[in-house]
């Protein structure tokens, strides 16, 4: 199932899959996912469509801000 909102994405990526959303993998993410003349970008809108890569983008951008926050919180 594709996640529809940013909590159930968020919990596929760190928890389902293991990957932890470091601000270099998510700022390495955005650079693919922003640029649509990369065949791996052109491939995800085939596969997910133009929609869920805007929802991406924004999640992604939304994590990295969060994480900012957090490390000034700290």
């Amino acid at each position: 199932m594709i996640p529809q909102d940013y909590e159930s994405w968020k919990d596929c990526i760190e928890n389902k899959c293991g990957i932890a959303l470091t601000a270099d993998f998510v700022r390495k993410r955005l650079n693919v996912y922003t640029d649509t003349a990369l065949a791996e970008t052109q491939r995800f809108v085939l596969l997910y469509g133009e929609q869920h890569r805007q929802r991406i983008i924004e999640w992604l951008q939304l994590s990295l801000s969060g994480q900012s926050m957090e490390e000034k919180n700290t």
